[in-house]
């Protein structure tokens, strides 16, 4: 299977899961099954994904892995300066993905 590059849709994606679901997220859960049906990467990369937002929100000190994308950076930065509008759109991703 070829190796899929991650989009801004794919991280808003796992952003929205992470807000939703926070650490309850794994690789059991059904949201995350569910995005794994259209998405090439592996559940453990969505998760280590999740791993990367989670080590630049200062609600989760101490977790998450330290080399965070640009994209993601960039996406985090707009989610702390607009949460609502950045969480809706991160849920149309995740919506749009699983149709």
């Amino acid at each position: 299977m070829a190796r899929q590059k991650w989009t801004r849709k794919h991280d808003l994606a796992i952003l929205y899961l992470k807000v939703k679901h926070g650490g309850r997220l794994s690789r059991v859960h059904p949201d995350i099954l569910r995005l794994d049906k259209v998405m090439v990467c592996s559940i453990d990369s969505m998760l280590m994904r999740k791993r990367n937002f989670d080590s630049l929100d200062p609600s989760v000190p101490g977790v998450g892995l330290p080399k965070a994308s640009k994209l993601t950076k960039d996406i985090w930065a707009e989610y702390e300066r607009d949460p609502e509008q950045v969480l809706a759109e991160a849920r149309r991703a995740y919506m749009n993905l699983c149709q």
